[in-house]
C-alpha cells in the first residue's frame, strides 16, 4: 500500500513514478523468483545466493540512479528465471 502512495505522490511532485512502479514490479518479480527457486532441486546454492543477493540489491537500489540501473535488473531477472525454470538435473 505505501508503495502506492509513494508512486502517486512521485508522479504529482514531478519525480518519475512510472520507473518507482516497474521497481516495484520487478521486486515483486524476483520475490516470486525465488520462491520457485528454494523449491527447485536443480538449483545449486551458488545460483540461490546470487538470486537472493540481487534481490536484496535492487531492494536497497536508490532512486537517483535506478534508471541507469532498472535494466540490467531485468536483464539479469530473465537469466535467473532460465535457471529456475531449469529441470534438467532430473533428466
Amino acid at each position: 500500500m505505501w508503495q502506492k502512495v509513494e508512486v502517486i505522490r512521485n508522479n504529482r511532485f514531478g519525480a518519475n513514478g512510472d520507473l518507482l512502479e516497474s521497481k516495484y514490479s520487478m521486486e515483486k518479480y524476483y520475490k516470486e523468483l525465488l520462491n520457485i527457486a528454494e523449491n527447485n532441486p536443480c538449483m545449486t546454492t551458488d545460483q540461490l545466493t546470487d538470486l537472493e543477493n540481487t534481490y536484496q540489491n535492487l531492494q536497497k537500489e536508490n532512486k537517483a540512479t535506478l534508471n541507469d540501473t532498472l535494466p540490467e535488473y531485468t536483464k539479469q531477472a530473465y537469466i535467473f528465471e532460465a535457471m529456475v525454470q531449469d529441470k534438467s538435473c532430473n533428466e
